[in-house]
């Protein structure tokens, strides 16, 4: 009785069904690897924003602690994306030795070109402290409201409060192929701003006026 000869080799069906499970495989693995490094890039990216929003509310606090309404370092005035505040005392940086120098005007701005807001003390070069920044405003509370803008000199003194929102510039979505990538980031929507620092001006005379019983 002859027998079946036996099998040594494996079929082309079963050659083309591993290579699709072994492709499967490795696209799933990617995929994963994608998402995961995705996921570390904005977290990294997170935590470098809270850490410059952390460095310019302490900054703006240290200048409000030693503000004062006006003299020759210029005026406390409030815009809708500028800030200057004149200053008694304010350490602007250390030097090796830690003695620093020490600066008589805070300004703080925000520059569209470069969507970034920018530092200054007295005459020196701006420093960018937040990038990625879609849109500013700043706002003053004069004891009744808030309002966009301010001058000491005009309005009799420093206010009880200054405030920065700001909304973080979107990341573009990627366009199919037929469509030519946007050089520039989609502007954030309209809505409520993703991050709101407050600081208050401990030397503002309220003369009489509640601050409480204003509007936000």
């Amino acid at each position: 009785m002859n027998r079946a000869p036996a099998r040594s080799a494996f079929t082309l069906l079963e050659v083309l069904v591993a290579l699709v499970l072994i492709a499967g495989i490795v696209a799933g693995g990617f995929s994963l690897f994608r998402g995961a490094l995705a996921t570390r890039t904005r977290l990294a990216e997170d935590s470098r924003r809270a850490l410059d929003v952390a460095t310019l509310e302490s900054l703006l606090r240290q200048a409000a602690l030693s503000s004062e309404a006006g003299a020759g370092s210029g005026d406390f005035a409030v815009a809708a994306r500028s800030l200057s505040i004149p200053c008694r005392v304010l350490r602007a940086a250390r030097d090796a030795d830690g003695a620093g120098p020490y600066a008589r005007r805070f300004s703080v701005f925000f520059d569209e070109r470069q969507e970034a807001i920018l530092a200054a003390w007295d005459d020196r070069p701006a420093s960018p402290i937040l990038r990625g920044v879609a849109s500013v405003s700043f706002r003053a509370f004069n004891g009744k409201t808030w309002v966009e803008d301010f001058s000491a000199s005009r309005d009799g003194g420093l206010p009880l409060a200054v405030e920065l929102s700001l909304r973080w510039r979107a990341t573009p979505p990627s366009p199919p192929p037929s469509v030519e990538a946007p050089n520039d980031a989609i502007a954030a929507p309209e809505g409520p701003a993703d991050t709101v620092i407050a600081i208050a001006v401990p030397d503002a005379a309220p003369d009489g006026d509640d601050p409480k019983g204003g509007e936000r």
